[in-house]
């Protein structure tokens, strides 16, 4: 090593390409990480608002599964985002409570995920004279 500090500049020559070469994998899998989750967040709330939705229809007086269950799909094809939609009702007849699920898959980084939502409310009724 001379006085002007030489060799030690020559050993650093490079050092910066090779912190990008391992540092630049890392930034995208988080960025990809960031992507991923806010597709999922955004799916999630697309079939929990649907099946919401289609819950209260269901519910109102003198509505039945089949309404809510329309307005669910209705609902799912209108804010787009979501693919393969099922909408399932389970309400025995005569019962207090509806409940309806909202499946469906979405776009991701990783292929097509699936997501599911389900959402339940009490039936209307008349109140007894």
């Amino acid at each position: 090593m001379d006085r002007s500090g030489r060799r030690s500049r020559d050993l650093d020559c490079g050092l910066a390409t090779t912190e990008v070469a391992i540092l630049f994998p890392i930034v995208i899998a988080v960025v990809l990480g960031i992507v991923q989750a806010a597709l999922w967040a955004h799916a999630g709330a697309i079939a929990q608002a649907a099946a919401d939705h289609g819950v209260e229809v269901a519910a109102l007086l003198g509505s039945d599964d089949a309404t809510g269950i329309a307005a669910a799909q209705g609902f799912v094809s209108s804010a787009g985002g979501l693919g393969n939609v099922a909408v399932t009702a389970s309400n025995p007849a005569g019962s207090e409570l509806v409940e309806m699920t909202v499946s469906g898959t979405y776009p991701s980084v990783f292929g097509r995920l699936s997501v599911t939502a389900t959402a339940t409310t009490t039936r209307e009724r008349l109140p007894a004279p």
